[in-house]
């Protein structure tokens, strides 16, 4: 009887263990570039696309209440001037994220000139919207590892 009891358990932990052998090197749907960056790298890229977002927030809760100088000042934040700088890291990032990175950030200084110049809110709308077309194709085509 107690063979019985130590098979059923040796069948049941083989069967555990093939189940997330498998799992473990189960290749991801995920058919994004992947881009792997040392831990540093990555916490700036991340660091830099975390305040574009709260640029955006910022931008459309000013325009709400046509705050020109709050929506110039949320956009300057994330213009070129405030683009993450690190030349090693700009060698390993694909030259086509470099580009739509530059995109945005140059879309941000279009935002800031747009709301110095008190340019229709519709105007501001639409150069937001153009921003996020650019980040999404970016996330459509690359993943940071």
């Amino acid at each position: 009887m107690k063979w019985k009891a130590t098979a059923i358990a040796a069948l049941v932990l083989w069967v555990f263990t093939v189940a997330v052998l498998v799992l473990w090197n189960k290749k991801s749907d995920d058919a994004r570039e992947k881009i792997t960056l040392p831990e540093m790298g990555r916490a700036k890229v991340l660091s830099e696309m975390r305040g574009m977002l709260e640029s955006l927030r910022d931008i459309e809760q000013a325009a709400k209440t046509n705050d020109y100088a709050a929506i110039a000042a949320a956009a300057h934040k994330s213009g070129t001037t405030f683009m993450v700088d690190d030349g090693p890291l700009m060698k390993i990032v694909p030259a086509d994220m470099l580009r739509m990175g530059l995109s945005v950030h140059q879309g941000f200084d279009k935002i800031e000139q747009a709301a110095l110049a008190k340019k229709p809110a519709a105007e501001i709308h639409k150069q937001v919207a153009d921003i996020l077309t650019t980040c999404t194709a970016c996330h459509a085509q690359f993943r940071l590892h």
